[in-house]
């Protein structure tokens, strides 16, 4: 059985022992001041040195663009007995700040070791030709290789000094700040049936003095055209600056109604900054239009009819492509002739109206003229007329019998039946009769409501109301009663 030398660990030990009984008795001498001590008089070696902390001399840092920084230091507490490298972590693009040695040299890895416990560094923040504010970089250590040394995460006190894990560098703008562009104000509100309009005022930190633009961007809950009016275009006012001016106000117009549909807002971000200018921390103006229709209040909308038109005849019949879409009245009759038939449309703009919310919808006619021995031709019966609802696809000049659009419910959305009217009319005092077409109101959902109006037999006997086109209050209507 072989038996192992322990003469080396023997001597290891008792080196190891040696070094620590003199450096402790060198340590405590220097302590009471028995002897004068300095660094060089302790003797270290790989063996009894404790590791070595790495970081930056000093913690912070200012540099103006283009201009270059103090001597910074960057190294270890105390001595190494092999050779480390590492390189600096800085957390932008490389074109933000170059690093160089104390002698102009480009450097990326630093190298320390037994003869070099530092590294002077100098920084020079990159210069442009515009201005980018003040800002901060942040530089750390990273890819630290070596033995016996650590970076410091806390500040570590070295012969005196201080180790820093991180070099903040503050780097000035060296060039002239541009002109400032904010809102006056952040917040407003302006009721609803108010009748001057708001106003949002831009202000500029200075007078321009070289014309420059820029742009208002319109958002929020309230539509254009419809809860507001304003000058911008497809949402966006664009507003040029002359020289000498030192803001710009906005109006905004809003529109009343009488429904109560909440509050809307109105939200203003200025953007797109031209030359010489920069948009402000306080970019942003949210207008309120508040509502101030009452919660208890009925309102009651009359819409007048947008396009209507009567034709003769049945599709393929003599005078299936007659259209009288100009005249001022609207006639309906059915005789024994395919070309003794006429009908008549009605259109209406229902996209200001939130249709959920519509309690009762009714087509009002004024009747236009004498109607005697209609009764009679509908063998003493009253005569009724039907209402469709049909395709939006005609126009008020050019519908005939051939052309007429689709009907969208085969029954009858509505009728009418009485035997006044047949009757003679009083054209003084003319009869208006109802049809109430609220179940197709409140299905529309592409803001157009059409309608066709055909009759019994009448034995050729017309039945005639007032078209758009006539005078007076007396063209077709719809009335809607809103629920508040």
């Amino acid at each position: 059985m072989e038996v192992l030398s322990m003469k080396p660990l023997v001597n290891l030990i008792a080196r190891n022992a040696f070094h620590s009984i003199r450096n402790i008795s060198i340590g405590l001498l220097c302590l009471y001041g028995i002897i004068s001590c300095s660094e060089e008089e302790v003797e270290y070696d790989q063996f009894s040195e404790a590791p070595a902390a790495l970081g930056f001399r000093i913690s912070d840092i200012e540099i103006q663009e283009g201009a270059t920084s103090t001597v910074i230091e960057v190294g270890v507490s105390k001595r190494l007995f092999q050779e480390i490298s590492f390189q600096l972590s800085i957390p932008s693009s490389s074109n933000e700040i170059s690093v160089t040695d104390e002698n102009g040299s480009s450097i990326s890895t630093i190298r320390l070791g037994p003869h070099k416990a530092t590294e002077k560094l100098i920084f020079t923040p990159a210069d442009d030709t515009q201005y980018t504010g003040d800002r901060q970089l942040d530089i750390g250590l990273t890819d630290l290789h070596g033995e016996g040394v650590f970076i410091t995460e806390e500040l570590v006190s070295a012969q005196g000094q201080r180790l820093h894990p991180v070099l903040s560098v503050s780097i000035t703008d060296d060039e002239t700040p541009p002109i400032s562009i904010n809102m006056k104000n952040s917040v407003g509100e302006i009721l609803e049936g108010a009748t001057t309009p708001y106003t949002v005022q831009v202000v500029l930190s200075e007078a321009v003095t070289n014309p420059s633009s820029f742009e208002v961007i319109l958002s929020g809950t309230a539509i254009a055209d419809e809860d507001y009016r304003s000058s911008a275009v497809n949402g966006v006012i664009q507003v040029d600056v002359e020289e000498g001016e030192s803001g710009f106000d906005i109006e905004i117009h809003p529109i009343d109604n009488p429904l109560l549909d909440g509050d809307k807002t109105v939200v203003l971000t200025i953007t797109n900054a031209g030359q010489g200018f920069i948009v402000g921390a306080e970019n942003v103006h949210t207008l309120t239009i508040v509502d101030d229709d009452s919660e208890t209040a009925t309102a009651t909308i009359q819409l007048l009819v947008v396009k209507d038109a009567w034709f003769r005849g049945k599709p393929g019949s003599n005078r299936a492509d007659e259209n009288q879409g100009a005249a001022n009245t609207l006639i309906a009759s059915q005789g024994n002739r395919d070309d003794d038939n006429r009908q008549f449309y009605l259109q209406f703009d229902l996209s200001n109206i939130d249709v959920s919310k519509v309690s009762s919808a009714i087509v009002e006619l004024t009747a236009e003229r004498d109607w005697t021995d209609a009764e009679t031709a509908n063998q003493g019966k009253p005569t009724t007329q039907s209402v469709f609802r049909t395709a939006d696809n005609w126009e008020e000049l050019t519908i005939t019998a051939n052309n007429q659009p689709e009907i969208l419910s085969p029954d009858p959305v509505a009728t009418f039946t009485s035997d006044g009217l047949v009757g003679s009319v009083d054209l003084e005092n003319p009869p208006v009769h109802p049809y109430d077409v609220t179940s197709v109101v409140k299905q529309e959902s592409d803001g157009v409501l059409s309608l066709l109006f055909t009759t019994v037999f009448t034995n050729s006997r017309r039945i005639t109301y007032t078209s758009k086109e006539a005078e007076g209050d007396r063209q077709p209507r719809l009335i809607l009663e809103i629920k508040q």
